[in-house]
């Protein structure tokens, strides 16, 4: 059976719209001059350098404030403006009653992160999760997550499979050797070299079985260490 790891938002979950509130109502309070613009091309990273990404003309110490107080308004309630992805809980059923585990590894930090599983039916399902403040002090990027959820779980990386949709994603997936499944429903814009690519989450259980190195796994022991 395989491992699977996957991002949250732009892979499990629609976060944009709570996002984009919670910056709007950031903005209006600590930078009402700057306009808001879409946030979905710079989702990926954690917040402050999304932040610096999206609004590079804010300065440093005003943009510590917007980040602040996006966190007060996004934890306080905004999180819960999303959705998960068509197909994501039929998914998830599937693949854990196939005996595969799932895990996630995520920028979000850990607070919003468990009630969002929780709000959308996926928490079940997630065996383990790490974000940046799962540990102090945080994880540097996601290939530091991926790594202290391997660690914690004897996950092999011959029977693995990281799904995500951003550049971050594959990343930690090649620092790790892990295959790598793009979602390219997601925000991130993937170059698609080398990758598996995927339309819908529902892709996943059919390449799982065709997937040489994945495929592979199903035919040994069938028994977990």
């Amino acid at each position: 059976m395989a491992d699977l790891i996957f991002d949250l938002d732009g892979t499990l979950v629609d976060t944009v719209p709570g996002i984009e509130a919670a910056i709007a109502a950031a903005l209006a309070a600590e930078a009402p001059d700057v306009a808001v613009r879409p946030i979905a091309p710079f989702i990926g990273p954690p917040l402050r350098a999304m932040l610096a990404t999206a609004y590079p003309e804010v300065p440093p110490a005003v943009l510590d404030q917007v980040a602040a107080r996006f966190r007060s308004v996004y934890d306080g309630g905004g999180w819960a403006d999303c959705a998960a992805y068509p197909g994501v809980a039929a998914t998830f059923d599937a693949l854990a009653a196939a005996g595969h585990r799932l895990f996630v590894a995520t920028n979000k930090p850990a607070l919003a992160t468990g009630r969002i599983l929780a709000a959308v039916g996926l928490a079940g399902h997630v065996l383990d999760r790490e974000s940046p403040d799962s540990v102090a002090p945080a994880h540097p990027d996601k290939a530091a997550a991926v790594a202290a959820l391997m660690a914690r779980h004897a996950i092999d990386p011959a029977t693995t499979c990281l799904v995500g949709d951003g550049a971050s994603d594959a990343a930690a997936a090649g620092a790790h050797g892990i295959a790598f499944f793009a979602a390219l429903w997601g925000y991130g814009g993937l170059d698609l070299a080398d990758v598996a690519p995927g339309h819908a989450l529902a892709d996943l259980p059919a390449l799982l079985t065709a997937w040489p190195r994945l495929a592979a796994s199903e035919a040994g022991d069938g028994e977990r260490a």
